[in-house]
């Protein structure tokens, strides 16, 4: 039931009086209380206690406006026309957009990044620096070293 940073996972009943009971806490909560959980970190997940069906998504979507009745405007009102207007497709495709061009955005970084240390490494590799390349030898050389001595020590200690 513990993450990792102390938050939890809590369980929410809604109960057939509308009454949210946070099954964790064993307290009655509102709207602004879960939304408060959820900005601490927790993850809510709401069952109705009567069907145990998940309506998780419902709650959260009144918590959102909820906040919009206080006037934090988390929603732009054409947005909201145009979710009713379109109906899901509207949604669903703005929600497809932006992935597609955040996934995009993310596979050209790191193409890029990529690239650059390809270059990097090509230029190093070819460095007419011969101090370079023998300090690079020498470094082998004293890891195979430190290998052969470890083995030894190694078999010493098992005969011992």
């Amino acid at each position: 039931m513990d993450t990792e940073k102390g938050q939890i996972n809590i369980t929410i009943k809604k109960y057939s009086n509308r009454r949210l009971y946070d099954t964790v806490h064993s307290r009655y909560l509102n709207l602004r209380q879960i939304a408060e959980l959820i900005r601490q970190g927790n993850t809510v997940e709401v069952v109705d206690a009567t069907t145990g069906e998940d309506i998780t998504k419902t709650i959260l979507v009144q918590v959102i406006l909820e906040g919009e009745k206080e006037q934090r405007n988390l929603l732009p009102t054409e947005l909201l026309h145009q979710i009713i207007q379109y109906g899901e497709s509207a949604y669903e495709g703005l929600v497809k957009e932006t992935l597609q061009t955040s996934l995009e955005a993310y596979r050209t970084s790191q193409q890029q990044m990529e690239s650059l240390f390809k270059g990097w490494l090509k230029l190093w590799s070819e460095s007419p620096n011969p101090t370079g390349r023998q300090e690079i030898e020498a470094l082998k050389t004293k890891i195979a070293e430190l290998e052969a001595r470890l083995t030894d020590r190694g078999r010493s200690a098992q005969r011992g």
